[in-house]
């Protein structure tokens, strides 16, 4: 992530405005890559170097991962459309026990919805492309539901290589 990035510099002034400083009493390390596998062993590595606390995107595998090598590493996620309670990762969403916390995006159901909205909006439209994170299985199928239906001419696709 660059150091310019927004999310990275609100991220970093909030931290400093709660009394952290990178190099002086924080460390962070920033890994990002489009390969989950490379994702995935590398919250691996980053718990057997006894971090504090770990800080990860909501894909499954990523989830999986750190869940299951990172035990007694506190782990927060944003977990968006994606379900770690259907997954099994936590109890309940209210009271997720063990490690993993964070917070859930879920707006997979609204797929039909939208694409009922826009042919209501654009009624002569001939063709619809749903575009979804290859790393959620959630969102293919609910991708794949919200296409079928009589009024909907639309196909979801598998976008394999996201963008950096």
């Amino acid at each position: 992530m660059p150091r310019s990035s927004p999310e990275r510099v609100a991220f970093e002034d909030r931290l400093r405005e709660l009394g952290y400083v990178e190099g002086r009493n924080v460390a962070i390390d920033y890994v990002q890559s489009n390969d989950l596998d490379r994702l995935a062993a590398a919250v691996g590595e980053m718990a057997r170097n006894r971090i504090d606390v770990l800080l990860i995107g909501g894909q499954d595998e990523l989830i999986k991962a750190a869940v299951t090598t990172a035990r007694s590493v506190p782990v927060v996620t944003t977990a968006v459309d994606s379900d770690p309670l259907a997954k099994g990762y936590v109890a309940s969403l209210s009271h997720p026990g063990g490690n993993l916390t964070g917070v859930v995006f879920q707006q997979l159901e609204l797929i039909a919805k939208r694409l009922d909205l826009l042919t209501q909006a654009v009624p002569h439209i001939a063709r619809i492309v749903l575009l979804y994170d290859a790393a959620s299985v959630d969102q293919r199928d609910f991708s794949e539901e919200g296409c079928i239906n009589p009024r909907h001419s639309a196909r979801g696709n598998r976008a394999a290589q996201p963008p950096v």
